[in-house]
């Protein structure tokens, strides 16, 4: 949606001027990857729905949909175990897709050769099938065109390794962003201010002059608000509550735009 057509999404939540612009100088713009720039759900949900078909347990077109869905929302917190630690890469996908199998009441083998081929599918498949759908949302491109004409420093700060979510980038099309910071970069999770920090060191700038762009209204809002940026939370499908202090859109066109009207901007 065009930002005009959403004259309230970019008012800063916690108190703005009444000009609706923001009281921070920008010279750069540091983004999230995944479900920001990446449209990672579509391909999740989509690859879940392809690999679900080669599971043991009998699953429906609509039941690997849910399925699909389940996975994606991830309500064990799955990911966040892999960023502990506590699982690896692959393992929190298995244990995803076990907890939306469960979900529906066709729990998946645990142990044994089922078990095995449950792993293994959900590694090197899953891997190629997602890689064959990472694609940039509509407004992406044109985005970083009227940052980069504008003259904005720009780069990522994402909570997967850097390398691989550099790749990811490329292959969506997105090289042009080549400051990646992951979390093998500090050794922190968003939103540890330090990763943040680091992202607005690679861009030679002070956190205060970053403005950070993302979906998940912990991990970017408000771990960007108390790193010092100015953060922007792109909720397109507007499911997320207002947060003190982090200004809420409903496209990365109207974070832009609401980043463009920052006051004294940095030239």
């Amino acid at each position: 949606m065009a930002a005009a057509e959403e004259p309230d999404a970019a008012e800063p939540v916690g108190g703005s001027s009444g000009s609706g612009r923001a009281p921070r100088t920008v010279a750069g713009v540091l983004f999230d990857v995944d479900d920001t720039l990446v449209d990672l759900g579509t391909a999740m949900r989509a690859t879940v729905v392809e690999l679900a078909a080669q599971l043991p347990a009998a699953l429906d077109l609509e039941a690997r949909r849910r399925a699909a869905e389940l996975f994606a929302q991830d309500a064990r917190r799955r990911y966040h175990a892999y960023l502990a630690g506590e699982l690896s890469f692959v393992e929190q996908r298995v244990a995803r897709m076990r907890d939306a199998c469960a979900a529906l009441g066709v729990p998946l083998p645990d142990r044994g050769a089922p078990a095995e081929a449950l792993a293994e599918l959900w590694g090197e498949p899953y891997e190629q099938a997602m890689r064959r759908r990472w694609g940039p949302f509509d407004d992406v491109h044109p985005s970083l065109d009227a940052l980069e004409a504008a003259g904005f420093a720009v780069g990522a700060v994402t909570n997967n390794v850097a390398a691989y979510q550099t790749e990811k980038l490329r292959t969506a099309g997105l090289e042009r962003i080549a400051d990646v910071v992951g979390i093998d970069a500090v050794g922190v999770v968003k939103p540890d201010p330090a990763i943040f920090h680091e992202g607005a060191r690679r861009l030679g700038l002070a956190p205060e002059q970053c403005a950070y762009i993302g979906d998940d209204p912990a991990a970017d809002g408000i771990g960007a608000r108390d790193a010092g940026m100015l953060p922007v939370l792109v909720d397109r499908a507007g499911r997320h509550a207002e947060i003190e202090g982090v200004t809420k859109v409903k496209s990365l066109r109207a974070a832009l735009d609401f980043v463009h009207r920052a006051e004294g901007r940095v030239e």
